[in-house]
């Protein structure tokens, strides 16, 4: 009895061991009852997670920098003209035209100055709430004649003949005021120091021709 006792330990003893090995040498077997992690690239890589993405990617709503700058350069592809500069024509409201009153420009009773919200390179003066003339000191807006900042005297007299005054400046003797008179209602004055325009104004009579503005 001793002894078939001994064989049956000695031969559970070397089973068991020869187990231990095999399992060392081979992937683990997953316990049935123990969830197992999903594998995950298929999902990532599927057309369903690309769409997905691409709907995200797509319900950002900001503005890009195309859109900004297009915003940005409207006013500039406007046409200053007698009658008015783009979308702001004269004779129009501060309700239609939109302007914004400036805080830190000229304002004189019922004259006052407003800005089209962007910069001060474009002035429009308002005579009761009413678009009267608009004053150009900066940038390179131009008539449709082409006169604009920095013409010669010799450009406003051939693109107005016939319909232009030279006057002494004002107050400054080297400056010269050219006059055009467009109608009985509409004209410009081109301010000209050194045979070049400093300054110009378009709108109507008398509003354009005040040197002072709403002062």
């Amino acid at each position: 009895m001793f002894k078939i006792k001994n064989t049956t330990i000695l031969s559970t003893f070397i089973l068991s061991a020869a187990l231990i090995g095999c399992n060392n040498n081979s992937d683990p077997v997953p316990d049935p009852m123990e969830p197992q992690a999903s594998d995950t690239s298929e999902m990532i890589d599927s057309p369903a997670a690309t769409e997905t993405e691409t709907d995200m990617a797509g319900s950002d709503t900001s503005p890009t920098q195309s859109q900004i700058s297009e915003s940005q350069n409207m006013d500039e592809s406007a046409v200053l003209t007698k009658d008015g500069y783009g979308s702001y024509v004269i004779g129009d409201t501060l309700e239609e035209t939109g302007l914004v009153l400036g805080t830190n420009v000229p304002e004189q009773g019922n004259c006052l100055y407003a800005t089209n919200g962007q910069d001060r390179k474009v002035l429009f003066m308002l005579i009761d709430e009413k678009l009267a003339r608009i004053d150009v000191k900066e940038g390179s807006l131009s008539l449709p004649t082409g006169v604009g900042l920095g013409s010669s005297g010799e450009d406003i007299k051939s693109a107005y003949a016939g319909k232009l005054v030279i006057t002494p400046g004002k107050y400054e003797p080297t400056l010269e005021d050219y006059t055009v008179t467009f109608s009985e209602t509409r004209g410009a004055v081109f301010q000209v120091k050194n045979d070049e325009v400093q300054s110009y104004r378009v709108g109507q009579f008398p509003q354009v021709s005040w040197v002072e503005g709403c002062s």
